[in-house]
């Protein structure tokens, strides 16, 4: 990248169960869509967090040069997953003061209007679901056992 570049990312978790907090230190990253497209209110962000399978869209403002990491973090480790270098060439057009402006888009407000009474109205119907299943007890016999969330004991 150059020194003064915005750079599109299109972050895709492709694991089946672990989840990814990406971070790229040294460099501002501003969250723009997802899987369903833009979003109503663009934001900067420090991190992403992605579910599996999810995809998230970021566009990142190199406005150092050198080495920047693009890593994983956990509480315990950083996982470094890829460097990109910024070199001291100027990006041109400089885009570092179209990055710092956070668009907002007409369209999903005019989308997000339109759903929000059913977003504030009452459910129509409320489900439960049981799972049952077998399971092998202490002495290798089976029993069934029924599980019940804790949060929703009914």
């Amino acid at each position: 990248a150059k020194h003064g570049e915005v750079v599109r990312f299109y972050f895709t978790n492709t694991a089946n169960t672990r989840v990814f907090n990406v971070m790229l230190p040294g460099a501002r990253m501003k969250l723009v869509g997802a899987d369903s497209g833009h979003y109503e209110q663009e934001q900067l962000v420090e991190e992403v967090l992605l579910a599996p399978s999810e995809r998230v869209v970021v566009d990142v403002l190199f406005s150092e040069p050198g080495e920047v990491a693009l890593e994983h973090r956990t509480p315990e480790k950083s996982y470094r997953l890829a460097a990109i270098e910024v070199v001291h060439e100027p990006a041109k057009p400089d885009l570092s003061e179209q990055f710092e402006n956070l668009r907002r888009n007409e369209d999903m407000r005019a989308l997000r209007e339109r759903i929000e009474p059913f977003i504030e109205s009452p459910p129509d119907k409320t489900l439960s679901f049981v799972a049952e299943m077998d399971e092998v007890g202490p002495e290798g016999g089976v029993d069934t056992g029924v599980y019940a969330c804790p949060m929703h004991p009914e």
